[in-house]
């Protein structure tokens, strides 16, 4: 099986340092990239999360997520699969583009998502309480730090178990520091997800990474191999 992997990036915007880090403080911002990610599993495309809607006081240099998938070369018709790693409005404001996908979803973020109207009842929804693995390769997990259902995707290769980890971590110097994310329904879980998966073991792609196309939007790949069962 041929896997890639692709970042898109629809925004930027300012994120409070108590937002991003525990004990952080307000004023201590960062200029985050808002991304989501691309799977594509021989000819099976799947978006792990769908990025928002026009936000102008919350976004700088907003550009609609799905045309940056058309930039790539797809169109949102194309997307097999589309994984929601939480129901926060920048991981999946924009999943009306997406009604001809299969959604998964964990049980309590999908409760989420249907009261604030992200989700309607013309998806095709799967639901899933702890873990579901697609494709005898991707496993969804719920880890419940973030918020209560929040979820990572994550695969095995050589050796390393890569990780989507949704916004369970913000930015990579979280893994690098191991300092769980302000921003936590559950701060004990959010304190154990970082001191598990700050392991040289993991391999972590976050969702709020700054050094993603720093300035500008587009994507870029970041991993690619063929898999062997």
């Amino acid at each position: 099986m041929h896997i890639k992997i692709t970042v898109l990036k629809y925004a930027e915007g300012k994120l409070p340092g108590n937002l991003v880090k525990q004990n952080g403080t307000e004023q201590d911002t960062i200029m985050a990239s808002f991304l989501y990610y691309l799977i594509q599993l021989d000819d099976t495309n799947i978006l792990v999360d769908v990025g928002d809607k026009p936000m102008p006081k919350y976004y700088q240099n907003y550009q609609p997520p799905v045309s940056i998938l058309n930039e790539y070369g797809l169109k949102a018709t194309d997307i097999d699969y589309v994984i929601i790693t939480h129901a926060h409005h920048d991981h999946i404001g924009a999943l009306q583009e997406y009604k001809s996908a299969i959604i998964y979803i964990q049980e309590n973020e999908y409760i989420s998502g249907k009261e604030v109207g992200f989700i309607t009842d013309d998806f095709d929804v799967r639901t899933f309480q702890e873990e579901v693995i697609l494709f005898n390769l991707l496993k969804i997990r719920r880890i419940g730090g973030h918020q209560k259902g929040s979820s990572i995707v994550s695969f095995v290769y050589n050796n390393h178990e890569y990780v989507l980890c949704g916004d369970e971590c913000y930015i990579d110097e979280c893994f690098e520091k191991c300092i769980p994310t302000g921003n936590s329904y559950n701060p004990e879980k959010s304190k154990t997800f970082i001191e598990e998966y700050a392991n040289e073991y993991y391999i972590n792609f976050t969702f709020h990474n700054p050094e993603v196309l720093p300035g500008s939007n587009g994507y870029q790949t970041v991993f690619e191999a063929e898999i062997t069962e």
